[in-house]
C-alpha cells in the first residue's frame, strides 16, 4: 500500500500525520480528541444557551429531535413566506409550556419555554403532536400588561406596575424585558415603543416586506427579508398562537384596537392542514362536512372558501 510521509504541516496535528505513516492510533489519543471536541461543543453551547438551558438541551434534544422526526407532515399547501390578515385580539395565547421560571413572576416571551421539538419546524410546516396544547394567555405575558397600561389607561410610564417590575429586576441584577443597562437605557426603549405606537395609531400596520426593494414578478422572498414579522402556529382547532417575533407590535396593536394585521404562519397542525385540504379539493360548500363548514370564515382559509 502506498504510504505519503508526514509533511510539516502534520505536526501541529501528530494524530494525522501517524494515520498516514500507517502507525496505530493510540486508543488514549482517540479519546483525547474526541474529549475536546465535546469540551468545545459543550462550550459553545453553554456561551449562547446558558448552562441550565444548556443541559436541558443536551438532555432533551435527541428526544424532541426523534419526536418532529414522527409528528413532521411536511409543507402546507400556502406558500410558506406569504402573510394572512387576522385580528390581534383573535390571538388570546402564545404558545409555551410556563409562563414562570427560575423563581420570576413574569417571563420575556422570547424566553417562554416551548415545546422543543416544534421548535424543529420549518416556516410553513405541518406538525402534528400535543405542541399546540400547550398555552399560556398573552395577556398575562408583561408586553400585554405593559401596553394596556400605557395605551389603553394612559398611564405614564413611571407610575405603570410593568416599568416598576422592570426597575425590580434590574436592581436584583436579573435580565429586564429589554435587556437594558440602567433606568436610561430603559426609557430610551420606551420612549420607541410610544413612538411605534404613534406611528401605528396614524398610519396602520404595515407589513416589514413593504420597505424592501422591489424584486421581479413571482419571485419568492428569502426568510431573511421577514425578521421581525409577527409569526404566529395555527392549533388543531384553528386557534391562533404566538410563536416569534413582533410581541411589543402584537401588544400594541391589541391595546390600539386595530382590526386587522398581518402575519406569518410558522406552523400548522397535522389536523388543521386536512381542513385547508378539504376545502381546497371541494368545488362547492354542498361538499364540506360540518367541521369544516364550522372554519370557512377562519383568516387562514380565506385563499381557499368555495362558492
Amino acid at each position: 500500500m502506498c504510504r505519503r510521509e508526514p509533511s510539516d504541516l502534520d505536526d501541529k496535528d501528530p494524530l494525522y500525520a501517524r494515520s498516514l505513516t500507517g502507525e496505530p492510533l493510540a486508543v488514549s489519543g482517540i479519546v483525547v480528541r474526541l474529549a475536546k471536541r465535546v469540551r468545545k461543543r459543550v462550550r459553545k453551547r453553554v456561551q449562547k444557551r446558558g448552562l441550565v438551558r444548556a443541559a436541558e438541551s443536551f438532555a432533551i434534544d435527541p428526544f424532541a429531535r426523534f419526536k418532529f422526526r414522527a409528528c413532521y407532515g411536511g409543507q402546507t399547501d400556502a406558500p410558506p413566506l406569504s402573510t394572512i390578515e387576522v385580528d390581534p385580539r383573535a390571538i388570546r395565547f402564545a404558545n409555551a409550556t410556563a409562563l414562570g421560571l427560575n423563581g420570576r413572576r413574569t417571563k420575556h416571551l422570547e424566553d417562554l419555554p416551548r415545546p422543543r421539538y416544534a421548535e424543529w419546524s420549518p416556516m410553513g410546516g405541518v406538525l402534528g403532536g400535543d405542541w399546540d396544547r400547550y398555552t399560556v394567555p398573552f395577556s398575562q405575558c408583561i408586553e400585554d400588561r405593559m401596553a394596556r397600561e400605557r395605551y389603553e389607561q394612559g398611564i405614564p410610564w413611571e407610575q405603570t406596575e410593568a416599568y416598576r417590575e422592570l426597575m425590580m429586576w434590574m436592581s436584583r441584577r436579573r435580565p429586564d424585558l429589554f435587556r437594558c443597562r440602567g433606568p436610561g437605557e430603559l426609557m430610551e426603549r420606551l420612549r420607541y415603543l410610544d413612538s411605534l405606537a404613534a406611528s401605528l395609531a396614524a398610519h396602520g400596520y404595515r407589513e416589514s416586506a413593504a420597505h424592501e426593494t422591489p424584486r421581479p414578478p413571482g419571485a419568492t422572498p428569502p426568510l431573511s427579508d421577514y425578521p421581525d414579522e409577527i409569526q404566529i402556529r395555527i392549533g388543531r382547532h384553528g386557534e391562533l398562537l404566538y410563536a416569534r417575533h413582533g410581541r411589543h407590535r402584537l401588544a400594541i396593536a391589541r391595546a390600539l384596537g386595530l382590526s386587522r394585521i398581518p402575519v406569518l404562519v410558522w406552523t400548522r397542525h397535522g389536523r388543521w392542514q386536512r381542513i385547508r385540504d378539504e376545502l381546497r379539493s371541494a368545488h362547492t360548500r354542498a361538499r364540506l362536512s360540518a367541521h369544516a363548514e364550522a372554519h370557512v370564515s377562519h383568516p387562514d382559509l380565506a385563499d381557499l372558501a368555495p362558492p
